[in-house]
Formats: structure tokens, sequence, C-alpha cells
């Protein structure tokens, strides 16, 4: 039996790359996502300014059927109901799919808010806490 060459992957992502796609942008398997964690700790380091004077944060914003949100370089991506770190976003703006409420993780406006996303070092899926994105996330659509 001859061997075959597996020449699909690269072949896809060179039509990726023509097409301005990136892998980045990888289908979450669902259009629902998966429950937020239920518990985890948080270091109080990262709750936000609880400061009523705070001035109000620009929304996320929507282009090109995307949901974008300014965030932190280093947020961390937990996986769905757990505590367990399975990625982090290393671009701002970030894309995000949509929000959901689950465990308490800061004492700003949405204590109990995780955004849907995939991550920038490995593209695995997971919640990032409110608390690292400075976008107002109202905008996005509940998971």
């Amino acid at each position: 039996m001859r061997p075959r060459r597996i020449i699909a992957v690269p072949a896809l992502a060179a039509v990726g790359l023509l097409l301005g796609t990136s892998p980045v942008f990888a289908d979450p398997g669902s259009p629902v996502a998966p429950p937020a964690p239920t518990r985890v700790s948080v270091p109080s380091v990262n709750a936000p300014s609880t400061d009523s004077s705070t001035a109000l944060a620009d929304p996320c914003w929507n282009r090109e059927n995307r949901w974008w949100c300014s965030n932190r370089t280093s947020a961390p991506i937990y996986e769905a109901g757990t505590s367990n770190i399975v990625d982090y976003l290393r671009t701002n703006p970030s894309v995000f799919v949509c929000r959901a409420e689950g465990a308490r993780n800061n004492n700003g406006p949405h204590p109990n808010r995780w955004e849907w996303t995939n991550g920038d070092v490995t593209g695995r899926w997971g919640y990032v806490m409110d608390s690292w994105i400075s976008s107002e996330t109202d905008p996005l659509p509940v998971c």
C-alpha cells in the first residue's frame, strides 16, 4: 500500500490566509456556550475599581459579525464549568461570542459575568472574567 501525503491541512491554512480568515476564530463547536464557571478563587488584585466616579466604559462593538471588546492582554481563559485555566488572551481588542452569569469573580458592575471566547496561545475555548474586559459588555448576546 502506498503512503498518502497529507496536504489537506496546509492547503486549508493557505486558503484561510488568502480569504483573510484566521484559525484563532475557529468554530466553537456550538452556537451556545457551556455554563460559566460556578466556583473560582479570584485574587482581589483582579477586581476593578468600585469607585462610583469612574467614567462609564465604551461598549463592546460588532464588526463583520464579530463582537470586539477592549481587554487586558494577560487575561486567563477558564474551562467551562471549572476553575481550570486553559488559555490566555494576548490581543487587545479581542473577539467575544457571548456573555453568561456564573460564579462571582469581581466587585465591578457585573460581578458574576463571564464572556465566552477562544485563546490566543492554544486556541482553546473558555470564559474570561468580566473584570479583565474594560469595555461595557452589556451589548454582547447572552449565551
